[in-house]
């Protein structure tokens, strides 16, 4: 039984997947999508390659939601699923180097953003950053929130 119980979770490793909740209420991280009950990279996973339920045939892998027959070369083959080491939380610096908890994987090792900063994901580039909402211009008041060309942010709000 302890074989199967580690299998188990070899696989669910395997694919970026975690089951919901992760986020403690039933919600996956930002950097997930909700596949049925799991939470899943979309952008790596070749069994839901770009969106639910798209499996990559058994001889390509998943980059950037779409199946291919190689990785680009500033990604690397993790399991199938084309990753960028210095940044992807599963496969941190190797393939298979997991940060947990609260860290997130940025040049290659895994951090925690310190006191006072907000975890912050930007989709676009696929990274996270440590933000001080209060005064960070690219993540004013909330994650992701830019302020315009011209205008700082000033206690949350962009003036």
């Amino acid at each position: 039984m302890r074989t199967s119980a580690t299998t188990l979770l070899a696989l669910a490793l395997l694919f970026t997947a975690c089951d919901l909740g992760q986020n403690g209420d039933g919600t996956c991280p930002e950097n997930l999508a909700t596949c049925g009950n799991r939470c899943v990279d979309r952008f790596t996973d070749p069994n839901n390659c770009g969106q639910c339920g798209t499996q990559c045939p058994a001889n390509q892998m998943c980059s950037l939601g779409q199946c291919v027959d190689a990785c680009p070369q500033s990604e690397t083959s993790c399991d199938r699923a084309c990753v960028s080491l210095d940044r992807d939380d599963q496969n941190c610096g190797a393939c298979g180097t997991v940060c947990t908890g609260d860290q997130h994987c940025g040049n290659n090792s895994c951090f925690s953003c310190p006191a006072g900063t907000n975890d912050c994901y930007n989709s676009q580039f696929r990274y996270w950053s440590c933000a001080d909402l209060q005064i960070d211009n690219l993540n004013c008041g909330a994650c992701n929130n830019r302020c315009a060309t011209g205008q700082t942010c000033v206690q949350g709000t962009c003036r």
